[in-house]
């Protein structure tokens, strides 16, 4: 049995670390910093608002965790749109709808701690953005408004529904990831238990959970790749100073 370094053991949990901090999207900044423990970043993707899981440093993210070269393309008017509909940014547990009924304590933790890279991944503008208008009528059965907003349950329909999604033109997003569930985590970084039942409360401690270890199985095998990438990229979020 291999056994780490401390140099990469010391790696891994910076990166850890970095993928759990909330993550501020302010347009106006042109550049990633990190501040304590939250992370700063601008935003190329053309929106009317700041969005976390489209902001500069998690379209790095994306591209890097998923060996993709390029999630946005710059259109003749000089904005920046997603490259393909099927490769958009999105949060996998969101505040609104789980937060209902929990408790202001809990509640408002979450809303600090929900905006970070661990909980951010890929899914199709249609199914993920565009509710309830969607581009793609054919989207609104498999992505029924505010169900997509439980992971479990997301994952659960994708499973068994392969059929719906390529008729509704998201083949492209199946052949990347897979539609059988074994491969669909592993090629997402996702724990093996998916499971949110229970009350508010639970449902986010439990989102609280998958996240913390899904932070670390991306640490464990991507370490080296987004280590080196941050210093150069992102000199100034001091990922050698994270402690």
């Amino acid at each position: 049995m291999m056994v780490k370094s401390e140099k990469k053991d010391i790696k891994e949990e910076r990166i850890r670390k970095l993928l759990l901090m909330p993550i501020v999207c302010d347009k106006k900044i042109d550049h990633v910093y990190r501040v304590d423990n939250t992370i700063y970043s601008g935003q190329q993707y053309y929106s009317n608002a700041d969005d976390p899981d489209m902001s500069d440093i998690a379209i790095w993210f994306y591209e890097k965790i998923y060996s993709i070269d390029q999630i946005l393309k710059k259109e003749d008017n000089g904005k920046y749109y997603f490259k393909t509909p099927c490769f958009a940014g999105d949060t996998m547990n969101s505040y609104r709808t789980v937060s209902k009924g929990a408790d202001e304590d809990n509640k408002e933790k979450w809303f600090t701690e929900y905006h970070c890279l661990a909980n951010f991944w890929l899914l199709p503008k249609d199914i993920g953005r565009f509710s309830p208008h969607w581009s793609d009528k054919r989207c609104a059965g498999i992505a029924k408004k505010g169900k997509n907003e439980f992971l479990d349950v997301f994952l659960g329909n994708y499973y068994n529904r392969r059929k719906d999604y390529e008729q509704a033109g998201l083949k492209e997003y199946i052949d990347k990831f897979s539609s059988k569930e074994d491969d669909f985590k592993r090629n997402h970084y996702l724990p093996e238990d998916v499971d949110f039942s229970g009350d508010s409360n639970n449902k986010i401690n439990k989102m609280r959970e998958f996240i913390k270890e899904r932070a670390r199985i991306i640490a464990e095998q991507m370490c080296e790749i987004l280590y080196d990438s941050i210093l150069t990229e992102f000199p100034r979020i001091r990922i050698g100073k994270i402690q």
